[in-house]
């Protein structure tokens, strides 16, 4: 692992590389026994390799302070938790179980991020991966001059040549998406303005800012739609249904057309959009970070996943479209079909 990068004119970082390793390797024990992770924390470099009949799967989110997160309103266990989802969010859209992962974390100096601090970001980050059988393998520690950075590798394994890809979409599918959306979007809403959180209520206020800071993975259903052999394309809500559909399309060489109606809208989104005075569809189209999965599957086969997708993977899909011929993302919405803009986030936008 690297030497730590503190500031030397500010004197050393608040804490040591060794202190975060030490962290992680006494984690080790606890989380669950993998056997691609041949050489966990301990050494310059993990060592790692997939079963046989597999191949590996690798995914990286970056979070910034001030971009992705806001420390004002997202304490360090939640943080470490949805760092985990984000990363074993794409694992999920591939179809992969995860194994293993490493996190690099750059802290300024600032009151309050000290080590219990950390130690709390490490225990949501490990519960999270813990909880779909990711393994810590290492990571790395800095200062930093600026905000925090949360940086989370994830590696995962699935069956060879069977990976759920963006491009696998024909004309004829139906268009699923695993749950509701919205709710994430509206929730980031509510911790940015209070009089908004004090209008819809506590309850349902908090219950939309818990969405936003605590997202759960698909990785179970993920990994159904392969195994059962179900879903042709697959990619993961992070940045809102228009983009991840677009992705899709665009990928795939078709056209995603979307029944506005079918759109399932999570608890309370409507009443944060109706306080807003947005309509209530824009928070699934343009939102973001969601993390239900968009997938399509072929006709004949959509009655499976409607039956049997909640029992066996935990979540209830709903059919929102058809895979027609063509490009681009179309909107039916009163008898009426418009062009879908790819609008979700976008970083430099």
């Amino acid at each position: 692992m690297k030497a730590p990068t503190g500031n030397p004119d500010r004197g050393p970082a608040p804490f040591t590389e060794r202190a975060f390793l030490s962290g992680l390797r006494r984690a080790a024990p606890s989380a669950p026994k993998n056997p691609s992770l041949i050489l966990g924390p301990g050494d310059d470099a993990a060592l790692w390799r997939p079963r046989a009949g597999f191949e590996a799967a690798l995914s990286c989110d970056l979070l910034a302070e001030g971009v992705h997160f806001d420390l004002r309103w997202t304490d360090a266990w939640s943080l470490g938790a949805k760092a985990a989802a984000v990363n074993l969010s794409d694992l999920a859209a591939m179809g992969a179980q995860p194994s293993a992962f490493l996190v690099s974390v750059a802290l300024p100096r600032r009151a309050g991020l000290g080590e219990p601090w950390l130690k709390a970001f490490h225990a949501g980050l490990r519960a999270y991966m813990g909880a779909f059988g990711a393994s810590p393998a290492g990571g790395d520690l800095s200062a930093s001059r600026s905000g925090v950075f949360i940086d989370v590798t994830v590696l995962g394994e699935v069956e060879r040549g069977r990976a759920l890809r963006r491009s696998a979409a024909r004309v004829g599918d139906a268009v699923f998406v695993s749950g509701p959306l919205g709710r994430s979007a509206a929730g980031l809403r509510v911790l940015e303005s209070r009089p908004l959180a004090r209008r819809l209520g506590a309850r349902l206020a908090e219950a939309l800012a818990q969405s936003h800071r605590l997202p759960v993975p698909q990785v179970l259903a993920g990994r159904w739609l392969l195994q059962e052999r179900l879903a042709r394309a697959c990619v993961d809500l992070s940045d809102g249904l228009a983009s991840e559909a677009w992705h899709i399309a665009r990928e795939s060489g078709v056209a995603l057309e979307i029944d506005e109606a079918a759109v399932p809208l999570g608890p309370g989104v409507a009443d944060a959009a109706a306080a807003l005075g947005k309509a209530p569809h824009d928070f699934a189209y343009f939102g973001g970070e969601d993390y239900q999965l968009l997938f399509t599957v072929p006709e004949r086969r959509q009655a499976q996943v409607l039956a049997r997708m909640e029992h066996y993977a935990g979540c209830r899909p709903a059919r929102i479209g058809t895979v027609r011929a063509g490009r681009g993302v179309r909107v039916r919405a009163g008898g009426r079909l418009r062009s879908l803009e790819d609008g979700g986030h976008d970083h430099f936008r």
